[in-house]
């Protein structure tokens, strides 16, 4: 959810300390148990997905690796590492399951629900207009534990890495105590990201190209940046490295932090030039970088597929078959139907604005092209009326078969999208969103509402892919703009253009192996290890 923002956040703060202008000699890294992989991530779904995914592809291809695994009870990862497990060994019988280590701390996004209880706290312009209220909560964003819960973790983490003795350690590099532990042991990690590769070596770019080349997070300018934006582009990222640098709250945490025994701690840094660099970016997806570290492996979209949609729910791809044919995966030639999927990720859901708004374009869509059908995720947030608001109007679609509402999709939304059967996908602009439907080759609307959102709308738009409606306004909505954006993505002469630029991403993304390349990567890590006698 916040991943862009920690991200964008490190970078800044690095580039202007101490530790980007020396060079600390370090003692070679420990060499653990051969063939032994910890990985320490987040639980949520939105921070883990591509870990999750890697370690399957782990499982699948190299059963000799034990995979140890620690994240925190909130939201639960366990059961899903279960499922990846079980799905591995029926495809490598040899494959070891997982063995899980549950932190005792609360998580990132338990803390941050205690003092965000509602999504609305996260909802602001882009540009200027958003800026002060951004800044405002960035130190809680970067740092949403106490320095007393921060030290809990990095201890039970090193306690935990002792334990286990691993090869290599896999890092979600956003967890900063985590990779405390790791440094502080002196062990052998890699840093596997979903990020767009802009938000993490952005300042390994030559002639400060951060500044003046890629947009500032949240500041909705377009790429390239026209020469009328630059001085603001330049002061919105100055300003949010003061921020930081100057923060009382990072400089509190820090001070205690090595008074209890932790050397360089939350120093930021998010891409070091001796751990490998795993990333779910590709350069066709992104914006153009002028330097790619030797330590980049650029895999293409780490996604997890475990099953076919009509395994998952066949039901569901029936109704999206609809008068059509049966697509192949990335097949856009459609029969009667075209499908839409509204799903905006696991922390979107509607108050009566945003449902009102929504209802409305779905509606105008339906009724202006017959050959139509919606799968819309809708998630209620707040006390109205539903039908009063969005729904009344709806309920003869609903009727008829040409609109799906579900509160929960028993499919994922990859396998969805897999099919073949969706034409367009509304997303929030989350990263595994954007790259998964880069990977399916699927025209994309795109709907942020925070700051570290707005970045992928971007990135769509410069790519081709993908139609920001709304832009003006955001990140409030409107029946007008919406159902225009939709309806453009549909058909027309630009769609058909935003379609050849999304089968052409496809078969780039297909050129990377993804999971594949990230496991094999982490395999060659973890047979460096020492051997037992």
């Amino acid at each position: 959810m916040f991943r862009r923002a920690i991200f964008i956040a490190a970078i800044t703060a690095y580039y202007l300390s101490p530790t980007f202008l020396t060079d600390t000699p370090k003692e070679p890294p420990i060499a653990g148990r051969a063939n032994t992989v910890l990985y320490l991530t987040d639980s949520s779904s939105g921070l883990s997905n591509s870990h999750i995914a890697s370690a399957f592809a782990l499982l699948e291809s190299h059963p000799q690796i034990q995979i140890y695994w620690a994240s925190f009870s909130t939201p639960p990862i366990e059961p899903r590492l279960k499922r990846i497990s079980a799905a591995a060994r029926t495809k490598n019988p040899d494959a070891k399951p997982i063995i899980f280590h549950e932190m005792r701390t609360a998580s990132m996004i338990e803390n941050l629900d205690k003092v965000y209880t509602s999504l609305d706290d996260f909802i602001m312009p882009c540009g200027l207009a958003g800026y002060d209220k951004m800044l405002s909560i960035i130190e809680t964003v970067v740092l949403p534990w106490s320095a007393e819960e921060y030290y809990a973790i990095f201890a039970e983490t090193v306690e935990l890495i002792e334990s286990v003795d691993p090869s290599v350690v896999v890092v979600d590099s956003i967890q900063r105590p985590f990779v405390d532990a790791v440094r502080n042991t002196n062990r052998r990690f890699a840093i596997l990201s979903p990020n767009a590769l802009t938000d993490i070596i952005a300042y390994r770019q030559p002639w400060a190209e951060m500044f003046w080349k890629l947009p500032a997070m949240m500041s909705g300018t377009p790429y390239p940046i026209p020469l009328s934006s630059i001085p603001t582009n330049i002061y919105m990222q100055a300003r949010f490295i003061w921020r930081l640098i100057t923060s009382p709250r990072l400089r509190a945490a820090r001070r205690t932090l090595t008074t209890l025994g932790v050397h360089d701690p939350i120093n930021m840094q998010m891409h070091f030039d001796d751990v490998p660099l795993i990333s779910g970016d590709f350069p066709e997806a992104g914006l153009p970088l002028s330097y790619y570290p030797p330590n980049v492996t650029v895999c293409g979209p780490i996604v997890l597929d475990t099953a076919p949609a009509e395994v998952q729910d066949g039901g569901m791809v029936r109704w999206l078959e609809g008068n059509g044919e049966s697509k192949g995966e990335g097949d856009k030639s459609k029969g009667k139907d075209k499908n839409i999927l509204i799903c905006l990720g696991s922390n979107v859901a509607y108050n009566e604005r945003r449902a009102r708004a929504l209802g409305g374009a779905v509606l105008r869509v339906l009724q202006q092209q017959a050959d139509v059908k919606v799968l819309w995720k809708f998630v209620k947030e707040g006390e109205y009326d539903d039908d009063d608001i969005w729904r009344g109007p709806l309920e003869a679609y609903i009727a008829s078969g040409r609109l799906r509402i579900e509160t929960w999709l028993d499919v994922d939304p990859v396998s969805l999208v897999n099919t073949g059967m969706i034409d367009v996908w509304v997303h929030h602009g989350g990263a595994n969103c954007y790259y998964e439907a880069a990977m399916s080759g699927v025209r994309q609307v795109i709907l942020p509402l925070w700051f570290d959102l707005y970045n992928f709308a971007q990135i769509a738009e410069y790519a081709g892919v993908g139609i920001w409606p709304g832009k003006e306004t955001a990140p409030e909505w409107d029946v007008e703009s919406l159902s225009e954006g939709f309806l453009t993505a549909l058909q027309g002469e630009k769609a058909d253009r935003m379609q050849e630029k999304a089968d052409a991403l496809r078969e780039a993304a297909a050129r990377y192996d993804g999971r594949g390349c990230a496991a094999d990567v982490i395999a060659r890590m973890a047979g460096g290890g020492r051997e037992l006698s």
